[in-house]
């Protein structure tokens, strides 16, 4: 039956739930053909397709998503609500896709860190302590954007207050690539904030212009400014990247080039679908693309390199790890996560309750009798 409604009937827009499943399975793509075989964690040869070597910027995309979405979230909620749904977005995935990681790498003789483990479960450490699984880099830079939407909910409305905080995210990227300005990550951090922020800033201006129908000067002058950002960051991680893997360096132009292709890629997918099954069908894809992204890395690592070395079985089974990756997933998103989630919220809304430490209220609770008496 048709929908008529300008968003799914579950109040999203589906293609970008559709969009979600299509970068976790990209981005399996590109470790498993491309950087795993590069790396030297799969000994089979790296697939050298144009389109597979940049689909690592998948994540990137997803940043973009993120924004769009997170500050829509932040609308008519409280501080507390919105970190609130946050946690439960991401932590009862985690305290089931994360164990999972740290089991197998324990079986296979390796030494998984119990402080990984720990940063994993409690989702808010993940910005300062690395998690159980390689891919959980990126969950550290969504954590702290979601404290920033947070900290930046303490002043004032993000309804009002969403192009000061893009403008803001974009600024401080800039003035990062200034040689000399104080305020950036340090030398050994891997993947600083302040690379990916216009990605977040351009999520942002992308709600404001497709969703609140805002087309001021102000906004459409940021989102350019913002693209100019972004293109170069986007070079600058190719470089990263390539120098890691090849040693080799990209053009220049191949920053504008993987700007307009992560900003198109998002814009093409903010749209509804018209049918309820369809609704349900990507909303179902949407919620397997998170665990996806939490399993397949080390996991989908450890059995290829299993099956070659232990096994010694000279069949290709990375199409069948995807396979079965994807059906985990699955099972996670559809079966373990939403009963899961329920108890998760209820714990967060319990410790929030608890607005006074246990002692402070065993001594209210003598003085109210004294008071009786």
């Amino acid at each position: 039956m048709k929908n008529n409604s300008s968003r799914g009937a579950n109040g999203k827009i589906d293609y970008l739930e559709a969009l979600r499943f299509l970068l976790a399975c990209l981005t399996m793509a590109w470790h498993y053909y491309y950087f795993g075989p590069l790396l030297g964690t799969i000994s089979a040869d790296p697939v050298n397709f144009p389109a597979l070597r940049y689909c690592s910027f998948g994540v990137d995309i997803f940043f973009v998503l993120s924004g769009f979405i997170i500050i829509g979230s932040a609308h008519s909620r409280s501080p507390g609500q919105f970190l609130t749904n946050r946690l439960v977005r991401l932590g009862p995935c985690l305290l089931v896709c994360a164990p999972i990681t740290f089991a197998a790498n324990f079986a296979a003789g390796y030494s998984p860190s119990s402080l990984g483990l720990l940063s994993s479960v409690l989702v808010l450490p993940l910005p300062l302590i690395y998690g159980v699984d390689w891919s959980y880099w990126s969950l550290g830079t969504l954590v702290t954007f979601y404290l920033i939407v947070f900290a930046a909910m303490h002043f004032g409305d993000m309804s009002k207050h969403a192009l000061t905080l893009a403008l803001l995210l974009a600024l401080y990227s800039a003035a990062t690539l200034v040689p000399g300005f104080a305020f950036t990550a340090g030398p050994t951090t891997p993947y600083p904030f302040e690379r990916y922020a216009p990605f977040f800033a351009a999520g942002i201006l992308l709600y404001l212009i497709i969703i609140k129908r805002r087309y001021s000067a102000v906004v459409l002058l940021a989102l350019a400014t913002t693209f100019v950002l972004i293109a170069i960051r986007s070079w600058m991680e190719a470089a990263r990247i390539s120098e890691l893997l090849t040693k080799a360096s990209p053009a220049p132009i191949s920053g504008p080039f993987m700007a307009l292709a992560a900003l198109g890629i998002f814009i093409c997918f903010t749209r509804k679908a018209n049918y309820a099954w369809l609704q349900r069908l990507y909303s179902v894809l949407g919620r397997t693309a998170y665990p996806i992204y939490l399993v397949h890395q080390n996991l989908g690592y450890m059995i290829i390199s299993f099956a070659e070395k232990r096994l010694h079985l000279s069949l290709d089974l990375r199409p069948y790890v995807m396979v079965f990756m994807v059906l985990l997933s699955v099972v996670i998103a559809v079966y373990i996560e939403p009963r899961l989630a329920v108890r998760y919220r209820q714990f967060l809304n319990q410790f929030a309750s608890m607005k006074r430490p246990m002692w402070a209220r065993v001594r209210g609770s003598k003085a109210g009798v004294r008071d009786l008496e």
